[in-house]
């Protein structure tokens, strides 16, 4: 819950020196305007979910690498014919009052493809938070657009606060609020224009609203709103 980016792709193994070009914008990215990073070299293992339809056989239609997962640590839950032993190499880079950024790339044996998934969260929980938050919003996805520009063309982006999104992106918004008969959705998504830090700023506000509500159900049940509201801040996300 919280306004997330979300992105990831897929290389071939001919590819792998993007890689490391990928990291190094990254870091020139983030030395520029301040931002603490950390470049990671991890063992590790990689699952490789198979993706099947009812009748047993596998759906390869669904069969991606947004199904793969890499874990430092051997899962427990999982059996050991589900991992492969692997390496993961990328960069993280830091923002105090946030989810922090990943790039970084795991080899899967299964497919012989590197696949970088990932998300950000940068949910504002305060008006501390809105200036630092916002910046850092901005500042993904100039990385990413870089990025799908220089080295990674299918590189998948998707922005839940609306301060970036394609065209093909409206369009299936809007055919989607037709189909559902919602005219002020419509009307908003005809004038709304990428790059807006207003919008982006409005996503954030009406998000904060929705969890702050849900909060307050939670606690007239018994529990504590500020355990609930509060705690996506402080999560790291490394992949």
């Amino acid at each position: 819950m919280g306004i997330t980016i979300h992105y990831g792709v897929e290389i071939g193994k001919k590819e792998q020196s993007k890689v490391q070009k990928a990291i190094a914008i990254v870091k020139g990215m983030a030395d520029k305007h301040g931002y603490e990073n950390e470049e990671t070299h991890t063992q590790g293992y990689v699952e490789h979910v198979v993706i099947r339809n009812m009748d047993g056989e596998p759906n390869h239609e669904w069969d991606t690498y947004w199904d793969d997962d890499f874990y430092k640590e051997r899962p427990e839950q999982l059996k050991n014919d589900q991992l492969m032993r692997s390496s993961q190499s990328g960069i993280v880079v830091k923002n105090p009052t946030s989810g922090w950024f990943d790039c970084a790339f795991a080899w899967n044996p299964k497919t012989k493809k590197f696949f970088w998934k990932g998300f950000t969260k940068t949910q504002i929980f305060n008006e501390e938070e809105t200036e630092p938050n916002l910046k850092f919003h901005v500042w993904i996805i100039k990385v990413l657009l870089v990025l799908k520009q220089e080295l990674f063309p299918n590189l998948y982006i998707h922005d839940e606060g609306d301060f970036y999104f394609t065209e093909e992106d409206r369009k299936e918004k809007l055919e989607y609020f037709r189909k559902q008969g919602m005219p002020a959705y419509i009307t908003e998504w005809e004038k709304k224009r990428p790059f807006d830090v207003n919008v982006l700023l409005e996503s954030h506000g009406s998000n904060l609203s929705m969890i702050k509500n849900i909060g307050g159900m939670l606690e007239k049940c018994g529990f504590d709103k500020d355990k609930i509201v509060s705690p996506m801040k402080d999560e790291k996300f490394v992949l």
